[in-house]
């Protein structure tokens, strides 16, 4: 009876010697868990949930001398949009209705707007207040 005990206790004990060797193989293998023919970094198929616009320019400081204009890219149909620019606290300073264009040069002085300040902007469809883009920082100059 012994001798059975004794062998069951020395298959269990390889058993677990074989499987940690394996575990260890596994952890240490470079091709583990992704193949290198993987690229996690392709994007998906999918299309995005909902269109947004991207907006291009003015971001961040301007130059003294800049002409303030403001641009963003749309890539669906023409739909009408409003400009709304923030103030620090992205409290609305104002609002204006652009129409079908994605392009926008006040032609003049801008309500709310001092030099040295900042402030924010964004674009959002007159006709679908959740098709908007995040609100982009500016600095006057």
């Amino acid at each position: 009876m012994r001798a059975g005990r004794k062998l069951r206790i020395e298959w269990t004990r390889l058993v677990g010697v074989l499987l940690v060797l394996m575990a260890v193989r596994l952890v240490t293998d470079p091709d583990y868990p992704v193949a290198r023919t993987a690229n996690p970094s392709t994007p998906s198929a999918a299309p995005p949930a909902k269109l947004l616009p991207s907006p291009l320019r003015p971001k961040g400081t301007m130059a003294a001398g800049d002409e303030l204009e403001f641009e963003w890219s749309w890539g669906g149909a023409p739909r009408p949009w409003r400009l709304v620019l923030l103030d620090r606290s992205l409290g609305e300073l104002t609002a204006l209705e652009v129409g079908q264009t994605t392009r926008f040069s006040p032609t003049g002085p801008l309500e709310g707007l001092a030099p040295g300040g900042s402030y924010y902007w964004l674009v959002t469809a007159t006709d679908d207040p959740e098709c908007r883009c995040s609100p982009v920082l500016i600095r006057l100059p």
